[in-house]
């Protein structure tokens, strides 16, 4: 399925490149993943306008149209004469080198996946995870996939919609088609994100910064090749934001970014160009609307950066017509999503920060020290950090510093410093909340973007130092004047190796763990365990069409849809705001004897059976529709205790701390036929 996941990620976008007549691998590397989501975002909007279900056929359609179109337009073109200067051997040599340090850290990557994992089809614990899983067995049982028919709050229906950035959730669905299992088809895309995207996008940006730098091209590709090494190793963003919620389209966005980031900057402002930028920029967005605030800040400093090298004022114009052209052409492919995430902004952008403020010195050390992030107790060793990555930060910065650029790296590595340490010093209160307000306040989204450029910064580090040190080669007689250049490429070959050897594995190791601790080995944090997935596989069969399972998303009972397709009330975990009824009954089923308004909700959803595990993970209430949670954390819905004492409702099956109930609906029908009779209601505390 790692196979078939990297061709849906990779091919789709490869496709359209080729057909705009891009020639450039590093282009193609670096942009074709968030142009597979872009084209898979358009084709369920056309999909959805005509009647049609989304799934793989579609998408092969419209890629094979293109495809066509790419091949009149390369018959038609002109044959362009290779004018570039034949590669030397050495140029060719190094090119393979960075290729084999690419493949390298994805091997690295894809085994500490894995290995967390323990097999793809291991049913991820986090938060997040609990929607995305739900939102790609949706996509891909019901061929909906459009902006506006997403995140469904009825599964039943698939009305109303909550809005829900769904364009790795298209991929992830034809995926699933393919393994015939929506776990299986997230899980293999989000490996390819994390292990494979990653470290090529970030490689691509190491190949442009240091072309950037007056860099030979062969050396520029081992720069690009040390890059995904150092890129493979570090906890932020891949791992740590896939382990402190869940947080995959985030996650999958800022991997995008230094791949659309090198697109921005070298593009030319001719049509091809721009229509690839812009795909891509849409495609992006329509993962996580947040990457227009990645890329956008990120495009912004790197130019301003460049105004203080030669040229600098040209070189800022050029940008302001190619990248102005790029961002229309995404906002007119991105408006019908963003229309429809953007009426929810309210909801993301007042969030409270997770983390209280803290002194200009320790938010520095988040800058500088590359540190461990994440919560108290969990597998990570907080307090630590990524000291071999911090030094060759540091050695990087001192390296551009002596020669001279590219101050647009430096630039854009150096805006996102003053976003965070302001953000650690007044957390969503300062002038910075411009900017961190789009990513929910959450300091581990924000501190994320630090590390988009790190890994480069400290591979320029050592190709810096490296070509200084094989300078001096061509002086000794006895040596042909190309020796240094091999020298160069030699040292950072050996470089590598040594950081691949002593200091790598260890990270992956911690990296391993942190991945286990939400997969394969998820105690004392489980969300979906073995009782749940009894419960699953005895009530799935038993639910008749048409009839719905109340149940809270806080527990494992959202997978009855995923693993059996059975509709359940609640697919997020505080209830969705477009449909009160959703959290109506987690407040207050228990109160439906003497509550009107519950019992027309059951009635009306025809609410059959109830599921219910009382061991559940705590998780912060903000966000809650009509703030019905009082208190600031959630673990069990206060309307799902104590439900033996209600007469229409009747143990039917228990596993450990997971229990289904069966609802006699004629009974409570029969309520309002006249007064309550039986034991009386159930006194809870309840909000209302």
């Amino acid at each position: 399925m790692l196979a078939i996941a990297t061709l849906v990620l990779f091919v789709p976008g490869a496709i359209v490149l080729l057909a705009a007549r891009v020639r450039r691998a590093s282009w193609i590397a670096g942009v074709a993943p968030p142009i597979s989501c872009g084209i898979a975002s358009l084709t369920a909007m056309g999909c959805a306008l005509i009647g049609v279900p989304f799934g793989p056929v579609p998408l092969c359609v419209v890629v094979g149209l293109v495809a066509l179109v790419g091949v009149g337009v390369w018959w038609r073109s002109p044959r362009e004469p290779s004018t570039g200067p034949r590669r030397r051997p050495v140029e060719l040599v190094g090119a393979v080198c960075g290729v084999v340090l690419v493949v390298g850290a994805i091997a690295a990557g894809t085994r500490s996946w894995l290995a967390g994992m323990g097999s793809l089809r291991t049913v991820p614990q986090e938060h997040d995870m609990v929607v995305h899983t739900t939102l790609t067995a949706f996509i891909e049982r019901t061929g909906r996939g459009a902006p506006w028919q997403l995140l469904p709050a009825d599964l039943l229906t698939g009305a109303p919609a909550q809005p829900y950035p769904a364009g790795l959730h298209l991929l992830s669905a034809i995926v699933a088609r393919c393994a015939g299992d929506a776990v299986v088809g997230l899980n293999a895309v989000a490996v390819v994100v994390c292990a494979v995207v990653w470290p090529v996008s970030v490689a691509t940006l190491g190949v442009m910064a240091a072309r950037r730098a007056r860099m030979g091209f062969g050396i520029a590709m081992v720069a690009g090749g040390m890059a995904a090494v150092v890129a493979i190793g570090l906890q932020q963003p891949m791992f740590l934001l896939n382990h402190v919620g869940g947080m995959l389209p985030n996650a999958t966005a800022l991997a995008m970014a230094p791949g659309i980031l090198t697109v921005l900057v070298t593009m030319a402002p001719a049509v091809g160009p721009v229509l690839v930028a812009g795909l891509a920029c849409a495609g992006a967005v329509a993962v996580h609307p947040s990457a227009g605030v990645t890329v956008g800040v990120s495009v912004v400093a790197w130019c301003a950066g460049e105004l203080f090298t030669r040229g600098g004022a040209g070189f800022a114009k050029d940008r302001v017509r190619a990248v102005g052209a790029a961002v229309v052409v995404a906002a007119v492919m991105s408006l019908p999503g963003l229309a429809a995430v953007l009426s929810q902004r309210a909801t993301v952008t007042t969030f409270p920060s997770e983390k209280p403020p803290e002194s200009v010195t320790q938010a520095m050390g988040r800058v500088f020290a590359v540190p461990y992030d994440g919560f108290p107790g969990d597998v990570v060793p907080l307090g630590s950090g990524q000291f071999a990555v911090m030094l060759l930060l540091l050695a990087g910065l001192v390296a551009i510093l002596v020669r001279g650029g590219p101050w647009g790296l430096v630039a854009a590595w150096g805006a996102w410093a003053v976003v965070v340490v302001a953000m650690y010093v007044s957390p969503g209160r300062g002038w910075e909340a411009g900017i961190t307000r789009y990513f929910y306040n959450a300091t581990f989204r924000i501190s994320s973007h630090l590390n988009l450029f790190v890994p480069v910064i400290a591979a320029l580090g050592v190709v810096f130092t490296a070509a200084v040190v094989a300078r001096r080669l061509p002086r000794l007689p006895s040596l042909r004047p190309s020796a240094g250049r091999w020298a160069a490429v030699g040292l950072v070959m050996v470089l590598a190796a040594v950081y691949g050897m002593a200091v790598l594995p260890g990270y992956l190791r911690i990296a391993q763990s942190t991945v286990a601790s939400r997969f394969s080995s998820p105690t004392p944090y489980v969300r979906v365990s073995p009782d749940d997935l009894a419960a699953i596989r005895w009530l799935a069969p038993r639910v008749l069409p048409g009839q719905r399972v109340l149940n809270s998303a806080n527990d494992g009972s959202t997978y009855l849809y995923v693993l059996g397709g059975v509709p359940v009330v609640n697919v997020l975990t505080l209830g969705a705001a477009a449909w009160p009824p959703s959290y109506a009954l987690l407040e207050d089923f228990n109160r439906y004897r003497t509550e009107s308004d519950i019992r027309r909700a059951l009635t009306d959803l025809d609410v059959a059976w109830i599921y219910v595990d009382t061991k559940t993970p705590t998780i912060s209430s903000a966000g809650a529709p009509e703030n019905w949670v009082s208190a600031p954390s959630f673990g069990l819905a206060p309307g799902l205790l104590n439900l033996e004492a209600l007469p229409e409702v009747r143990p039917a099956f228990r596993s450990g701390t997971v229990a289904v109930y069966s609802v006699d609906l004629n009974a409570i029908r029969a309520l309002d036929a006249g007064p309550p009779a039986g034991r009386p209601p159930v006194v809870v505390n309840s909000t209302r």
